[in-house]
C-alpha cells in the first residue's frame, strides 16, 4: 500500500506517503503507478523512506549523497559517527532546498529516528499537500 502527496498549495512540489505494503511490495504495474505518481517536476525528489529505486525511475536529481532512506530515518544511524554528517543537519539541508517531491511510507518505521521525522513532517505540514494515494502490493 502506497500514499502519495503532492505540494502545499504549489504545483511545483509534492508531498509522496507510502502506506505499509502488507504481504507483497507490488509488481511492474504498481511500480509504474508509483513512478508516475512520484515524478517531481521542476526539481528533486527526496525518498525519506520508500523505494530509493524511484530516484532513477523518475530520473530525479539527488537531494544528497544519502539516497538510501536508512542513512537518515533510522534509529540506529542517528549519529554523525556512522555516517561522518549529523541525520538532523543533514535532514534539515534536504528540506531548506524544497524538493519537489517528498516521500514516506506507512505506516512508519518503528525504530525510526524520531529528530529526523519531526523535521519532514514539520516540512511537510507547512509547505505540502498530499497528491496521490497509491496503493500497491496485495490488499
Amino acid at each position: 500500500m502506497v500514499d502519495c502527496a503532492a505540494s502545499g498549495g504549489r504545483t511545483d512540489r509534492s508531498q509522496l506517503l507510502l502506506a505499509g505494503q502488507r504481504r507483497a511490495r507490488g509488481g511492474a504495474r504498481d511500480a509504474a503507478r508509483l513512478e508516475a505518481a512520484a515524478a517531481p517536476h521542476g526539481g528533486c525528489l527526496y525518498v525519506y523512506d520508500g523505494p530509493p529505486a524511484l530516484y532513477r525511475l523518475t530520473h530525479s536529481c539527488l537531494p544528497s549523497r544519502f539516497v538510501f532512506p536508512g542513512h537518515l530515518d533510522t534509529a540506529n544511524e542517528a549519529s554523525a559517527a556512522g555516517l561522518g554528517v549529523d541525520p538532523v543537519t543533514e535532514t534539515r539541508r534536504i528540506m531548506a532546498s524544497q524538493p519537489a517531491s517528498v516521500m514516506l511510507k506507512l505506516p512508519l518505521f518503528e525504530r525510526g529516528n524520531r529528530a529526523t521525522l519531526a523535521i519532514v513532517t514539520a516540512e511537510l505540514a507547512r509547505h505540502y499537500v498530499l497528491a496521490a494515494d497509491v496503493r500497491t502490493g496485495k490488499r
